[in-house]
């Protein structure tokens, strides 16, 4: 972004609003590591890709080789689950497909890191027996699982629902 202000700054041109615009996709970062997964075999390899969203969310991708086709997968609060459907024949194709999907897909995974943020504040909670809130209920409607609005794009409130009951009956009714 500099270096085409200063090469335009140089040729004389004048600089306008829209060079200091922030651009559209800035906080987007997506690691291209080779973080080896747990998934990770020697005949299947298995990368985590972590996307940064800016302010400490982050969304956790893995791209897995499997039948020499490689498929990339995204870390919900709970499971794995297939982001896309297509597979790919190189890792960089599938980096490529990654790259656009997120683009697409922003604010959703934006609410997303969201969720699971909070999700996982709730059951670091409920695992260190530090809860300020009494009732289920209460967890649900931090989360607002309740809501019949809220779009939920590829989490199922219904799973939360019952990973925060299991956490919660084995830690907080366990201790009443």
């Amino acid at each position: 972004m500099y270096r085409d202000m200063e090469k335009k700054f140089n040729q004389g041109g004048a600089l306008t609003v829209s060079d200091f615009e922030e651009p559209k996709h800035m906080n987007l970062l997506l690691s291209n590591e080779h973080v080896v997964d747990v998934w990770h075999r020697y005949d299947k390899p298995s990368y985590v890709k972590n996307l940064s969203l800016g302010s400490g969310m982050t969304v956790k991708f893995i791209l897995a080789k499997e039948y020499s086709k490689w498929r990339i997968y995204i870390q919900l609060p709970y499971i794995r689950k297939r982001a896309l459907f297509e597979e790919f024949t190189s890792e960089k194709k599938a980096m490529e497909a990654l790259r656009k999907w997120i683009i697409q897909e922003e604010e959703h995974l934006r609410e997303l890191a969201s969720i699971s943020l909070q999700y996982n504040k709730l059951v670091d909670e409920l695992k260190e027996k530090t809860c300020t809130i009494h009732t289920l209920n209460e967890y649900y409607d931090m989360l607002d699982l309740h809501s019949t609005q809220k779009n939920w794009w590829i989490l199922d409130p219904d799973e939360l629902k019952k990973n925060i009951q299991e956490y919660y009956n084995r830690n907080v009714s366990a201790a009443v």
